[in-house]
Order: structure tokens, then C-alpha cells, then sequence
């Protein structure tokens, strides 16, 4: 009887660790399967152009609609606001909202005059969206220039220096004496155009991401 039972155990014990033995096998070749088929989408597909070409094609580009979220650093301050924006050859409109100070700012602008709205109360007007924003918030947005910037262009109206990147995208602009950087970029209807970007003059440092 007792030879019965540490056969018994031992076969038990033999069944199980060829169980565990064998779930171990099928885990690993479960997961080598996976890395196997397992593929990593190429999500830039941008298009090599050289920079005339992709100078005209952006210059082209004069109607269109955007919205992201943006940072503002200046000193020890800082913002953080949400905008859209919508524009059409040289009339645009943009919303400013945030959590803090800033409110809502509606700011519709032309090349002749530019009126800001703010908190649907206060109205003001003036030649330049920029001293709009110092007036009322206390930091200036270069509007003027990034209706070009945003679009991964220098303004055609001043100086600049340069550089760009393998597929001919701007990466570094200096303008205005604003320093302008590109680190990324999106396809968007078969045109590159900046995701990101950062804006920076003396202690003013200014975040934008692109996200529609």
C-alpha cells in the first residue's frame, strides 16, 4: 500500500511540473508571435521638397482653421491658455480662454485694425493685435508674425536667418527678434506643417502645440 502511494505521488508530481513545463512553452511562443506580427506604424510620411517649393506651397496656403493650447513664461509668470483660430487670406479670428487671469478673448484683426473682446464686456481697438494683448493681459502674442510661423514660414515682410532640416523644414527661425524653433511636424491634407513650436524673446518664452 505504501508503494502504491509514492508511485502515485510521484506520478502526480511528474504530471504537474510537465504542465507547468509546457504552459511556460506555449507562453513564449504566444508571445514571439506577438512581437512578431507586432508592426509600428511610420506616422511621419512627410514629403521632401526643396525649400522654394516648400516656400510656395506654404505661401499658398492662406485659408485655413487651427487649435491647440499654448504656454506663457515670462519672468517667473506663467500661462497657460487654450486658442483657435481661424484664417482667411488676411482677416483672421482668434479665441484665447484660460484658467487663470486671461479669461475669454475674442480677437478679429485685418491688416488695417484689429479689435479684441474680452470676457464678452470689455471691447478695445488698435493698429496691432500685439499691443491689444500687452494692454490687456500683460504679455504680447507676435500675431503678426505667426500667421506665418505657425505655418512653418518666415514673415516676407522683415529680415531672418535660418536653418532647416533633412526634408527641408524650417527648424530654426530668427525674426523680429523673436527665436522661433520647430521640433516636430504633422501631415495634414499632403502639406508638412508644424505640430510644435516654441517662441522665445529675452525672458518672454512661449509654447505652442498644434492639435487640429
Amino acid at each position: 500500500m505504501q508503494l502504491i502511494d509514492f508511485k502515485r505521488n510521484h506520478i502526480d508530481m511528474f504530471l504537474r511540473r510537465l504542465t507547468i513545463f509546457s504552459l511556460l512553452i506555449l507562453g513564449s511562443v504566444a508571445i514571439s508571435s506577438c512581437s512578431s506580427f507586432h508592426v509600428t506604424p511610420d506616422t511621419h510620411n512627410y514629403h521632401y521638397l526643396s525649400w522654394p517649393e516648400r516656400l510656395k506651397q506654404l505661401k499658398n496656403l492662406d485659408q485655413w482653421q487651427i487649435q491647440g493650447s499654448l504656454s506663457i513664461r515670462q519672468g517667473n509668470d506663467s500661462d497657460i491658455a487654450y486658442y483657435s483660430w481661424q484664417q482667411n487670406k488676411d482677416i483672421y479670428q482668434i479665441h484665447l480662454s484660460g484658467p487663470l487671469n486671461l479669461g475669454s478673448i475674442y480677437i478679429n484683426g485685418n491688416s488695417e485694425e484689429v479689435t479684441l473682446i474680452k470676457s464678452q464686456k470689455e471691447k478695445y481697438s488698435a493698429k496691432t493685435p500685439e499691443k491689444l494683448l500687452q494692454k490687456t493681459v500683460g504679455w504680447s502674442l507676435p500675431i503678426s508674425g505667426l500667421v506665418y510661423w505657425i505655418k512653418g514660414m518666415p514673415s516676407p515682410n522683415t529680415p531672418y536667418s535660418l536653418k532647416l532640416g533633412s526634408y527641408n523644414h524650417l527648424t530654426y527661425l530668427k525674426q523680429q527678434g523673436w527665436i522661433i524653433q520647430y521640433p516636430d511636424f504633422t501631415v495634414q491634407n499632403g502639406i508638412d506643417l508644424p505640430q510644435k513650436l516654441t517662441l522665445q524673446k529675452a525672458d518672454l518664452k512661449i509654447k505652442i502645440i498644434v492639435k487640429d
